[in-house]
C-alpha cells in the first residue's frame, strides 16, 4: 500500500534534531541539557566533597605533626 510522494518523503525524511536529542524528545523524558545539568551538579558536589576530605585530612596530619612536636619537646 503506497500513498504516493508523501510516503516516500516520509520514509526518507533526514531527522531534524541529532539522534539522542530525538529519542530523548520522543520518550517524553527528561532533555539532555537537563541531564547535563544535573551530571555537573553532581561532579561539583563529589569535587567539594573531595577538597573538604582533603583538608580534613591535611588537617588531621598537621594536628599529629604539631602533637608530635611538642611532645618532643617535652621529652627534651
Amino acid at each position: 500500500m503506497s500513498f504516493g510522494r508523501a510516503d516516500h518523503q516520509v520514509r526518507y525524511a533526514k531527522p531534524l534534531l541529532p539522534g539522542p536529542l530525538m529519542s530523548c524528545l520522543a520518550d517524553g523524558s527528561q532533555q539532555p541539557e537537563e541531564e547535563e545539568e544535573e551530571e555537573r551538579e553532581e561532579e561539583e558536589e563529589e569535587e567539594e566533597e573531595e577538597e573538604e576530605e582533603e583538608e580534613e585530612e591535611e588537617d588531621r596530619c598537621y594536628n599529629i605533626k604539631l602533637v608530635n612536636s611538642c611532645n618532643l619537646k617535652f621529652y627534651y
